[in-house]
């Protein structure tokens, strides 16, 4: 059997056992999907080490997550996050402009524009985001 475009999981869903509690789509590169999914509660530490994401192949993870297939068809951009009652709810976009100012300012001329630089730019993102929503709760 063929394999399939590929989506990045982290190693919470695939082996803690964690529900998918968030996804989002990057830029389809023309090696992977762009799927990113995320069990919604890891941390930026989490992020420091690259081989807390694995690939699947995307087929494989649409059949045992069947709720996600309606939202294969989203966009470069799109985010989703589980709510109480399961269903996946589109995201208002406050998050995506918070990194796409963070991205911009990492990512510096457009030679240097790569997936390494993407993923850095990612985790400074998430910390930041993290530092903010803790401060929030003290």
């Amino acid at each position: 059997m063929k394999e399939g475009k590929r989506a990045l999981i982290s190693r919470k869903v695939t082996e803690e056992g964690a529900e998918i509690g968030y996804i989002c789509r990057e830029e389809d590169d023309g090696k992977d999907s762009g799927w990113r999914l995320y069990s919604g509660d890891e941390g930026p530490l989490f992020f420091m080490e690259p081989d807390h994401m694995v690939t699947a192949d995307l087929n494989d993870v649409m059949r045992d997550h069947p709720e996600l297939v309606p939202l294969l068809s989203s966009p470069a951009g799109s985010e989703y996050r589980r709510d109480g009652d399961g269903r996946f709810i589109a995201q208002n976009g406050s998050e995506e402009k918070a990194e796409e100012l963070l991205m911009s300012a990492f990512a510096g001329p457009p030679e240097r524009k790569g997936s390494t630089l993407r993923l850095l730019a990612l985790l400074a993102a998430a910390a930041l985001l993290y530092l903010v929503i803790r401060s929030l709760w003290q």
